[in-house]
């Protein structure tokens, strides 16, 4: 996964995450990115001030998980294909 910086389109730095990232979505603070792999059945958690991968959240085999909702309120709600 590539952060961009969107002062000068500039790729600052590349995580690494599962295989197919598709989504992505920020929780309300912005601290952790949650990234969304279809080709690992799996979600990758990203500190937004570090820029590393912290946590990785394991789905069922066939997940194929290609967007993530995130809200205050709910737990965390996924879409697949």
């Amino acid at each position: 996964m590539s952060v961009i910086d969107t002062d000068d389109n500039m790729v600052v730095k590349t995580v690494t995450v599962g295989s197919s990232p598709d989504g992505a979505a920020f929780t309300n603070c912005t601290d952790f990115a949650y990234v969304t792999n279809e080709g690992t059945d799996n979600i990758s958690v990203i500190d937004t001030e570090t820029l590393a991968a912290v946590a990785t959240i394991t789905l069922p085999p066939g997940s194929f998980p290609d967007s993530v909702d995130l809200h205050s309120e709910r737990p965390v709600r996924l879409r697949n294909q």
